[in-house]
């Protein structure tokens, strides 16, 4: 057998050698959590910009029906339109006498889209009657 002193040193190099390793497989564990977490968090806030964009959208064609109502005849849409510290953009297509489409694209952020279309009926002074709408 050997001498006590050089059995207590393998039994201090044996216990390192595991808390090492201990360290290492915690560490893992520990950046696998945090990836996990950064991607929930890359989630979430491409719902929260992507459900703003679709309500600023959604204002957009509120905006066009608005001027619609006002006169059936209106189609300039709108170009980069500020709303909520965002923009939209309005474009009235396939105008005939009673009926017109409307589609708004929203931009949140600079890079988040949503796109709504609309018909629409207009008959004589009555509001414009929505006959689909349509997320893009």
């Amino acid at each position: 057998m050997g001498h006590p002193a050089q059995l207590t040193t393998k039994k201090r190099g044996a216990v390192l050698l595991m808390a090492v390793f201990i360290i290492a497989i915690g560490a893992v564990l520990i950046i696998g959590f945090l990836e996990l977490s950064l991607a929930d968090l890359e989630i979430v806030r491409n719902h929260h910009y992507s459900t703003r964009a679709l309500y600023i959208a959604d204002a957009g064609i509120e905006d066009a029906l608005y001027e619609l109502g006002q006169s059936s005849s209106w189609n300039a849409g709108f170009t980069n339109k500020a709303f909520a510290g965002e923009t939209y953009t309005v474009v009235v297509y396939n105008h005939h006498p009673n009926s017109t489409t409307v589609e708004s694209t929203a931009t949140v952020d600079g890079t988040y889209q949503k796109s709504l279309r609309v018909g629409t009926t207009i008959q004589g002074s009555n509001p414009p009657t929505i006959d689909f709408w349509k997320e893009l």
